[in-house]
């Protein structure tokens, strides 16, 4: 990917934040997706980043294509419309917040979905600190953005989450960049494997014919 290599091993999906005096929490889901919101940064237009973003490990190496598909639910090129909402980091048990974005689904590589999804993102704006607070030092979604999106979905929430900072969000630059991620991901598709399981995954009827 058209990224610096970062170093991914991850303990299954749960996140752990190791740089930042971040806490991670155990707390409960907040029963509102706006928890987070952000009125301060938007009376003051677009806020500064954090400096010093999260660094996290997971359960696997997101740089392996046949991981990254194998680990996600899905895998599809959307179009990003809006902000929907955000989150505290108390109400998931992560270091940060997390933004939600309105995403209109344009190719499914893996699963069936179509129409608009709601896609959550790692990072946030953080009213103590006045800035957003990104994972990994990866940039907050934008709207009119394409991107290839590799994500699990969250049953409790409604929504999908983005999988893996950087790796998980690939911005598309062109055509030609999209038609050869488009490409690249479906022959991982067709190969990929478990993370956890470091077992080849079978390929179900619905993901044959999508």
């Amino acid at each position: 990917m058209r990224r610096s290599t970062l170093s991914a091993r991850v303990l299954a999906g749960a996140i752990c934040c190791v740089a930042l005096s971040v806490g991670c929490s155990s707390s409960p889901p907040s029963s509102s997706p706006e928890g987070g919101a952000t009125p301060e940064a938007t009376r003051r237009g677009a806020p500064e980043e954090c400096l010093g973003g999260a660094i996290v490990e997971h359960a696997f190496s997101a740089s392996d294509d046949t991981d990254l598909v194998g680990f996600a639910d899905n895998v599809f090129v959307g179009r990003v419309e809006k902000r929907v909402g955000s989150t505290k980091a108390e109400s998931h048990g992560g270091p940060m917040g997390r933004t939600q974005f309105s995403v209109e689904v344009l190719k499914n590589v893996k699963g069936r979905l179509g129409g608009i999804v709601t896609v959550s993102q790692e990072g946030a704006y953080d009213p103590a600190r006045g800035c957003v607070m990104l994972m990994e030092d990866d940039p907050l979604l934008k709207p009119g953005q394409e991107v290839m999106f590799f994500t699990r979905r969250d049953e409790g929430r409604g929504w999908h989450q983005i999988v893996s900072a950087g790796y998980g969000n690939v911005r598309i630059e062109d055509e030609q960049h999209r038609e050869e991620l488009v490409r690249r991901f479906e022959r991982a598709e067709k190969n990929q494997t478990d993370p956890l399981r470091r077992s080849r995954l079978p390929r179900s009827p619905s993901e044959r014919t999508s």
